[in-house]
């Protein structure tokens, strides 16, 4: 693809393994990569370390599922990043330390007091539910029924 430069930093392996990622990204942009076509090589295969599709970024969902600004703001974060978990993660559950970390991944301040808005979408809204232990929740059927209506189904 002409006019794009990539830069990486890291070791060998890493660098390699970057480098043989954005090659079948541009080369399947530009159409020399066939649809459906397996994305791993054979030494991600091997160790198990990716599929044959890389899951959509963070990024990519917050800025395709527009959040409320304002009053609710949080727990509508909070509503998305569980979602965001559950449906392209495969991850049900979390905590507060995996809420603070998915602010942190869109350059955003968690809220001080992340436990107490849990708490408020687990006890005020019913949106989530207890975890498999002490300080994990899951999204209940009404909190992945508002998730569904306010960021679609995926």
């Amino acid at each position: 693809a002409e006019g794009v430069d990539l830069e990486f930093a890291g070791s060998e392996a890493f660098v390699e393994k970057q480098v043989a990622r954005f090659r079948r990204f541009l080369e399947g942009s530009v159409g020399a990569v066939e649809v459906g076509e397996s994305s791993t090589t054979n030494d991600d295969a091997a160790d198990g370390s990716a599929t044959s599709r890389d899951p959509e970024s963070l990024q990519a969902f917050y800025e395709r599922c527009p959040v409320r600004t304002g009053r609710g703001a949080i727990q509508d974060h909070l509503l998305l990043f569980f979602h965001y978990r559950e449906r392209v993660l495969g991850r049900a559950e979390a905590g507060t330390s995996d809420m603070a970390f998915c602010f942190s991944q869109l350059d955003m301040d968690a809220p001080k007091n992340l436990s107490h808005h849990l708490g408020q979408l687990k006890r005020g809204k019913g949106y989530l539910q207890e975890g498999s232990r002490r300080g994990q929740y899951s999204l209940s059927e009404a909190g992945r029924a508002q998730a569904v209506s306010r960021f679609g189904a995926l």
